[in-house]
């Protein structure tokens, strides 16, 4: 038996299909139209965007699209200025929460130092590594090299494999102080490159790769050659796993990125409604979407993503315009794509408590408006007894709820069931509960062994809501 995806149908071992259709007088099944005739390339009464570029959160844009962040660009511009003079310029340790335009800062200033070197016939270069996919030292020290030999236009020489991490730093301090007047490092999420298979006293491997870099100028032929910017969503954070020898060397200019307000978005939003074509979007996108990533959290990607995901809604549905409902949509979209995002890098205990969270909110047929964090944390429980995980306790359960409710995933309130019954922590959903239980049975394995004692695991929790309004 076989499923076709453009034509479904189920034909036994000898059924002819054209015979069937004959006889049963269908139509032809086939493509109504060849599939290079389906896009819709240069339509300009289809298009919805002009340039989509504009809309991406990677994109490094033009100064003049640069919103709310004079403070912090002229800080590390005066950081970097020493070293058009000769003189060793600090490194930096930029922090703030998520979308709050540190990559697009440090990235444009240090693109334009590399240009004002070029005026001042001085060799300048700036290398970008964001270490969330790097796993070890090891590869972040090798993957330094190869950056900074492509930036500098010089021969990398060196292997991936079969060479000591030591010889991939010595290459590495080798091309900067025989090519380079001045190279900036950014190093982005660095907190994320903990390292494989360390002993839990060790340091993370981001320390030790810091610790290289800050002591280069004593350990390797480097004359204040080097800047080191490092980005971070918690900076108190990432300094905790610092060994103390890095501390001593490391002293960074610490420059702090706030959230975005509305009015900053809004701006941000209009500087980028090129993206679209002339007359597509109506009035009142722009300000809804700023109002509604100022109102969750600040964040310019989470802003300029909704605006996007709102076009492609317009065009999927055939509209011509971009309106707010096409906004009120996108939203619910991104507010879940948003949170499936954040549980991918949680610890198993954390994803089996919303996992948790969610089966109690699918199957509550009660009137209770949420999930009571006691009835959570049986059903925690029972999953991680079924997946084969150490159940948390619930004071440490709580702990995760309340972690999510500051990220927005719940709405917390306080419910009073009677004296026998108490009080409880209720945690609504602030997305579809359905979207994130499916995300976390994509995203592990582990979950579909859940499914084989679901029917039981539902019962429990029906039973529970039960009990807690009769």
């Amino acid at each position: 038996m076989s499923t076709g995806v453009l034509a479904p149908c189920m034909e036994t071992e000898n059924s002819n299909p054209d015979e069937s259709a004959s006889e049963s007088g269908a139509d032809d099944t086939g493509l109504s139209e060849p599939v290079k005739d389906r896009f819709n390339h240069g339509d300009e009464s289809t298009s919805i965007f002009s340039n989509r570029k504009l809309l991406q959160p990677s994109n490094i844009v033009n100064e003049d699209r640069i919103i709310g962040r004079e403070r912090q660009l002229d800080e590390v511009i005066s950081t970097l200025e020493p070293a058009l003079d000769g003189a060793p310029p600090d490194d930096m340790l930029i922090h703030g929460p998520p979308g709050t335009g540190k990559s697009l800062i440090v990235r444009t200033v240090a693109n334009n130092f590399v240009e004002l070197g070029e005026d001042l016939d001085l060799s300048f270069g700036n290398v970008y590594l964001n270490c969330r996919n790097i796993k070890s030292e090891d590869s972040a020290a090798y993957n330094l090299a190869k950056k900074v030999s492509n930036e500098l236009g010089v021969d990398l020489d060196l292997a991936e494999n079969g060479i000591t991490t030591a010889r991939k730093y010595e290459r590495l301090f080798e091309l900067i102080s025989d090519h380079s007047d001045h190279v900036v490092i950014i190093l982005d999420e660095l907190d994320s490159l903990k390292g494989t298979y360390r002993a839990q006293y060790e340091t993370p491997a981001y320390s030790d790769l810091l610790y290289e870099l800050s002591r280069a100028i004593d350990n390797y032929n480097i004359n204040y050659q080097i800047t080191v910017a490092i980005l971070t969503n918690d900076g108190d954070s990432l300094s905790e796993g610092l060994d103390s020898r890095v501390n001593s060397s490391f002293n960074p200019e610490q420059i702090v990125f706030d959230d975005y307000n509305a009015t900053e978005l809004r701006a941000i939003l209009n500087r980028r409604k090129d993206a679209f074509r002339d007359g597509v979007l109506s009035g009142g996108v722009i300000d809804l979407a700023a109002a509604i990533a100022a109102k969750g959290t600040g964040d310019a990607r989470e802003a300029i993503d909704l605006l996007k995901s709102a076009g492609k809604l317009a065009k999927k549905q055939g509209d011509n315009m971009v309106l707010e409902k096409h906004c009120k949509e996108a939203e619910d979209m991104c507010q879940t794509d948003f949170f499936v995002r954040e549980l991918r890098g949680a610890t198993i205990s954390k994803q089996i408590t919303i996992y948790a969270a969610a089966m109690c909110a699918i199957h509550n047929d009660t009137e209770i408006d949420g999930v009571p964090n006691k009835i959570a944390y049986n059903v925690q429980q029972k999953i991680a007894d079924a997946v084969d995980s150490d159940p948390k306790s619930e004071r440490q359960m709580n702990y995760y709820l309340d972690e999510y409710e500051t990220n927005s995933l719940f709405a917390k309130t306080i419910e009073h069931f009677g004296q026998s019954k108490g009080s409880h922590s209720i945690y609504k959903f602030q997305t579809n509960p359905s979207s994130i239980q499916r995300a976390l049975l994509d995203e592990d394995p582990k979950f579909k062994k859940v499914q084989e004692n679901k029917e039981q695991i539902i019962e429990s929790i029906e039973n529970q809501y039960a009990k807690l309004v009769e």
